[in-house]
């Protein structure tokens, strides 16, 4: 009578995954992308019988039937095809390890994308910009405007940009934000306006006055944001005008043709002498978050890294935004 084997006992993860070899790994998925493996053996440089042996060690690890042979065909079982989809992502991950730690044995180099909305780029002292790049002889910096409808994981996917700098927090997973500074927005009007325009002591009156909207990522309709008691409301307002971008609508702010809703640092540069008055006193004020935006997947290459290093270190020690 023939003595029954015994089960075999099943490894730990810890045991498995010192099993594993990444050579195998990478057979497996040639064999199951060729569904032979005389050609597979071919490509890889190795011969039939050393192909068939490192598949067959695979599931022996695996403690799973991988293949359905025949004389003529080798196709997946059922746990071979869910095992090749983590196995491909398994080499990909693999890969890009690879090349990330070959870049980060290089001096950061390469054209570098920023997507963000463009007035962001005048919060920004430009002595960063030209101390960065002296730092950084080998980068070259690349600005990209984008709005809300931008921050998808596809927008990274097309290799447009490397990083995008936005005050929106994703919803995808895929992304990760990193907050590097609070921007402050406040209302602001030149004293003529406010000579002859109704009197003004809440946000909630802006309805009944001339305003001067820029078209922002922060409302879809027109509308602006003001806190009181450290909640968040938005009020619909009377658009006298819309702008594409703050700098028109600041010069049209100077002249007192209307209030204006607009970053703090803006009209600090905009405003050399002060002539134009914060409204409230600043008591309605907001401040938002701007993050730094990228794929969770994705390593941070060192060109991305250090920018966001060094943007980080800027706006932090008080060159930038009002916090």
């Amino acid at each position: 009578m023939q003595r029954r084997r015994p089960p075999q006992q099943q490894s730990t993860p810890e045991e498995l995954a010192s099993q594993l070899r990444l050579d195998e790994i990478k057979l497996f998925n040639l064999v199951a992308k060729l569904g032979s493996f005389s050609a597979a053996a071919k490509q890889s440089g190795i011969s039939q019988p050393t192909a068939s042996r490192r598949i067959r060690r695979l599931e022996e690890s695996l403690s799973l039937r991988l293949f359905e042979r025949t004389t003529h065909t080798v196709t997946l079982t059922e746990l071979g095809t869910q095992f090749l989809q983590h196995s491909l992502q398994l080499m990909a991950n693999f890969d890009s390890t690879l090349s990330f730690v070959r870049q980060t044995r290089e001096e950061p180099a390469g054209l570098l994308t920023v997507g963000l909305p463009l007035w962001l780029l005048q919060t920004i002292d430009s002595r960063f910009f030209a101390e960065f790049l002296q730092k950084y002889p080998k980068i070259q910096l690349n600005f990209y405007n984008v709005s809300p409808v931008r921050l998808q994981a596809e927008s990274f996917e097309c290799d447009e940009m490397d990083l995008m700098l936005h005050f929106f927090l994703p919803a995808d997973r895929k992304m990760t934000a990193r907050p590097l500074q609070a921007y402050k927005l406040d209302f602001f009007a030149n004293p003529n306006y406010l000579a002859r325009a109704p009197t003004l002591e809440h946000p909630r009156q802006f309805s009944q006055h001339d305003c001067l909207y820029v078209r922002n990522p922060f409302l879809q309709d027109k509308g602006w944001l003001w806190t009181e008691n450290g909640q968040t409301n938005s009020v619909i307002i009377n658009a006298l005008t819309t702008f594409e971008t703050f700098t028109p609508a600041l010069d049209w702010a100077l002249q007192g043709i209307g209030v204006i809703w607009c970053p703090t640092p803006l009209i600090d540069k905009a405003d050399p002498q002060r002539q134009m008055i914060k409204l409230f006193d600043g008591a309605y004020a907001t401040s938002l978050i701007l993050n730094a935006i990228y794929p969770s997947r994705r390593l941070l290459s060192p060109k991305v890294k250090v920018f966001m290093e060094e943007l980080t270190c800027f706006l932090r020690s008080g060159h930038a935004a009002s916090v």
